[in-house]
């Protein structure tokens, strides 16, 4: 038996063996085919390479006209300071944020008397978002005597981040949420006040759906 199996194995490994050696020529097509689908693979790479870099280019260049437009220059109005300290806070570049926000003070100080407590106020939210759960609000910067605002407590320095159960982020959805409140029932506002201490004391102040009596900006 054992004699066959091996006889067997052998018939096997016979059958494994080329039955004719591969020829020059055919050997030289082999290889001029391989050359040639290795160029194209090269010049594929090469494409691809330049393609990125040009990527690369626009992206820097796109960049950079970016960068230059968030400076804060000395024509600057109040509103363009303000857009370009919120702008580079949502870029998470929060050190030029909070010099935007410095600016601000500096450059408006003279002509409104509350400019440094809103930079301050600005900087304070701007280092406190992640804690408070915030991604913004409104600013309070005057309170009309009598008004709705006024009668339920709250001050010119306090952010609005809530109106009516709506999550108050900036101008448009707070604008959003005081259309949307109802105009006969009492609405509820979340607001943060901040303390001498630097922190923010999330308050609630329950409003009449009508006007709110209050002027309001972007922080």
């Amino acid at each position: 038996m054992g004699n066959i199996d091996v006889n067997h194995e052998l018939q096997g490994l016979c059958h494994l063996e080329p039955r004719a050696l591969m020829g020059r020529e055919e050997r030289r097509l082999l290889q001029e085919e391989h050359l040639a689908r290795h160029g194209e693979l090269m010049a594929k790479k090469a494409a691809l390479e330049k393609e990125g870099q040009a990527l690369l280019e626009q992206d820097l260049a796109r960049y950079q006209e970016i960068d230059q437009q968030l400076v804060v220059r000395p024509t600057d109005g109040w509103s363009q300071v303000v857009g370009k300290a919120i702008a580079l806070r949502q870029l998470g570049r929060t050190a030029e944020s909070l010099a935007a926000f410095s600016r601000y003070g500096e450059m408006f100080a003279a002509a409104d008397p509350g400019a440094g407590q809103y930079a301050r106020t600005a900087q304070r939210l701007t280092m406190s978002m992640d804690a408070l759960g915030v991604d913004g609000g409104v600013y309070i910067y005057e309170l009309a005597p009598g008004g709705a605002a006024k009668s339920a407590g709250m001050q010119v320095g306090d952010v609005i981040v809530d109106y009516g159960g709506q999550a108050v982020r900036d101008m448009g959805t707070m604008v959003q949420a005081l259309r949307s409140a109802p105009a006969r029932d009492r609405v509820r506002a979340g607001y943060l006040r901040l303390r001498e201490d630097g922190t923010f004391e999330l308050r609630t102040a329950s409003l009449p759906g009508e006007a709110l009596g209050a002027g309001y900006m972007p922080i």
